[in-house]
């Protein structure tokens, strides 16, 4: 198996939950006092929320698929992992006014895809 060993043990025991996604590609652990820590991805199935919720989750996603791949890097980087925007300027070395106005626009479209669908409850 792929990947360091709490990463592959992962993968391996959880390969045949269809809620549960570890991506090939991951290699991001964590060690706590009890746990290994390992990045997934949980499948929220379209059936288990409202129609509503499922609305503006699918607007949301669209919002953010129409930006461009280096804006949905920025604002990954920020909303997943809270780096801030010094911390996101070094790492993919740009300057922070660039970084400001990517996140900036990623929210803007996150923004108008919330007041164009139904109602925050």
């Amino acid at each position: 198996m792929p990947g360091p060993p709490a990463v592959a043990l992962a993968r391996a025991r959880w390969c045949s939950d269809a809620t549960i996604f570890v991506c090939p590609l991951e290699t991001e652990f964590t060690l706590g006092p009890d746990a290994a820590f390992v990045r997934a991805w949980i499948a929220l199935p379209r059936e288990t929320m409202p129609e509503d919720l499922w609305k503006r989750i699918a607007a949301a996603a669209r919002a953010l698929e129409a930006t461009d791949a280096l804006t949905r890097r920025i604002f990954f980087l920020s909303a997943s992992y809270g780096l801030p925007t010094r911390e996101i300027s070094v790492l993919l070395g740009m300057n922070r006014r660039a970084v400001r106005r990517r996140l900036r626009t990623a929210i803007a479209c996150l923004d108008r895809s919330r007041d164009a669908g139904a109602p925050l409850t």
